[in-house]
């Protein structure tokens, strides 16, 4: 016989809600790109770097966008534009330096993994 406590037990944990993301505050230099334009030094920037890309989208791009990249014309209205994937780079770019040489990749990578994140 299997007994089940009520849903409403004082013993469970109380839930709580995630509130809402904090604004990184700082400069981080990412030092050192994979050659597809992921960030890989030093690793705890690079973490930072991939969270905060996922923060932007999160808190800027709107839920309503269903897409990074429309397939088709009909699509459009639905995807992300590049105004917005531009000014989220701009963003990105106020609290982390990437190398010079490798800023074309880093976008474009960066950009990959927004799309990801949305």
């Amino acid at each position: 016989m299997i007994f089940f406590k009520p849903s409403g037990s004082s013993s469970q944990a109380k839930k709580t809600k995630r509130g809402p993301t904090k604004k990184l505050e700082g400069r981080f230099i990412i030092t050192e790109v994979a050659l597809d334009g992921e960030p890989i030094a030093p690793e705890a920037a690079a973490k930072k770097y991939v969270r905060q890309c996922g923060c932007l989208v999160q808190d800027h791009i709107p839920i309503s966008f269903r897409l990074w990249i429309a397939n088709n014309p009909s699509e459009q209205r639905d995807e992300v534009s590049e105004r917005e994937k531009e000014w989220l780079w701009r963003e990105l770019k106020k609290n982390f330096t990437v190398p010079a040489e490798s800023e074309e990749a880093a976008k474009r990578w960066t950009l990959s993994k927004m799309a990801e994140q949305l």
